[in-house]
C-alpha cells in the first residue's frame, strides 16, 4: 500500500485567488469551491470519531495505530488548507449556505452509536477517494486551472487515496457490519448530493452564471461536467455500487500507481509534516 505522509502544498492560499480559478469557467471552478465548504468541519469530524472508535478497540494492530496517526495528521492539515480556502471565498462575497446544515448533521450523528458515526466516515470517505481517484486519472480536469490550486486539489486527491482505507479497516476492525455500512452509505449519498447542490448553485447564482443570457449555458455546463463523456458522476456512480459488495475494500480499486506518479511529478511542492 502505498505510504500515508502528511503534506502541506505550497498553494498559499492566503494571498487570495479569483473565483473563477479553473480556466474562467464558472461551473468548472465553482463544482471544486462548493466542495471545499463541506471539507473543514467535515474532516475534523472524521478524525474525533476515528480517534473514538480507535480509543474503545482492544488490542488494534500496531501498524493500524501507525496508519490512524498518520490519518489524522492528513486530515488536520485538509481542515486547515481549506478553512483559508473558505476564507478567500467569503472574503470574494460568497455565501456559505451549509453550514448550519453542517452543524446539525454533525450534532444528530453524535447521538448514533460511535461504530454507527464511523459508517458515516466510511462512507464519506469512500466518496473522497472516489473523487480522488476521478482527479488522478482525468488531470485535464484541472489543465487550464491556475497552478496552486491545481496543486491543491491534486493534492488533497493523492492523500485521500493514501488513506482511503484506514476507517474502513477500523470499522472492520471494531466489529462493524454489512448492512450498518450500506444503510448509512445511502444516507450520506443523500446527504452529501444535497449539500454540495445546494451550495453550488448558490455560488453560480452568486457569481452571476445564472443570469438571463446564461442560466442555459451554465446548466448546459454543468450537465457536462457531471454526466458528459468524462463526467465525475460515472466515476461517484460506479464507485458508489462497488461499495454494496459485501465483500468490498477500498484498495480493490488499486490506484497506488497513479499516486505515486502525481507525487514523483510535485515533490518538490509539497513540505512533508
Amino acid at each position: 500500500m502505498l505510504a500515508i505522509q502528511a503534506r502541506v502544498p505550497n498553494s498559499n492560499l492566503a494571498a487570495g485567488f479569483a473565483a473563477r480559478w479553473n480556466g474562467n469557467d464558472a461551473a468548472a471552478s465553482h463544482v471544486f469551491n462548493a466542495l471545499s465548504w463541506l471539507f473543514p468541519e467535515g474532516e475534523r469530524f472524521f478524525v474525533a470519531v476515528a480517534r473514538e472508535v480507535a480509543a474503545a478497540v482492544p488490542a488494534l494492530p500496531p501498524a493500524q495505530h501507525a496508519e490512524l496517526r498518520a490519518f489524522v495528521a492528513q486530515e488536520s492539515v485538509h481542515a486547515r488548507q481549506h478553512q483559508l480556502y473558505n476564507d478567500n471565498l467569503l472574503q470574494l462575497g460568497f455565501s456559505d449556505v451549509v453550514a448550519a446544515r453542517v452543524a446539525w448533521l454533525i450534532a444528530t450523528s453524535n447521538r448514533m452509536a460511535p461504530l454507527s458515526r464511523l459508517a458515516i466516515v466510511c462512507a464519506y470517505e469512500h466518496y473522497t477517494a472516489a473523487l480522488g481517484d476521478f482527479l488522478l486519472r482525468h488531470p485535464q480536469v484541472l489543465s487550464e486551472a491556475e497552478p496552486r490550486l491545481a496543486l491543491l486539489w491534486g493534492w488533497h486527491a493523492v492523500e485521500e487515496t493514501e488513506h482511503k482505507a484506514v476507517c474502513f479497516d477500523l470499522y472492520r476492525h471494531a466489529g462493524g457490519g454489512y448492512w450498518r455500512r450500506v444503510l448509512l452509505f445511502l444516507l450520506v449519498t443523500f446527504n452529501f448530493s444535497l449539500m454540495f447542490s445546494r451550495q453550488y448553485w448558490q455560488m453560480l447564482r452568486e457569481d452571476g452564471a445564472l443570469a438571463r443570457g446564461q442560466r442555459w449555458a451554465t446548466a448546459r455546463r454543468t450537465l457536462q461536467l457531471v454526466w458528459g463523456r468524462d463526467g465525475f458522476g460515472w466515476s461517484l456512480l460506479r464507485h458508489g455500487l462497488a461499495y454494496w459488495r459485501p465483500g468490498f475494500h477500498p484498495w480493490q480499486c488499486d490506484n497506488r500507481v497513479l499516486a505515486e506518479q502525481w507525487l514523483r511529478q510535485h515533490d518538490d511542492a509539497l513540505h512533508r509534516v
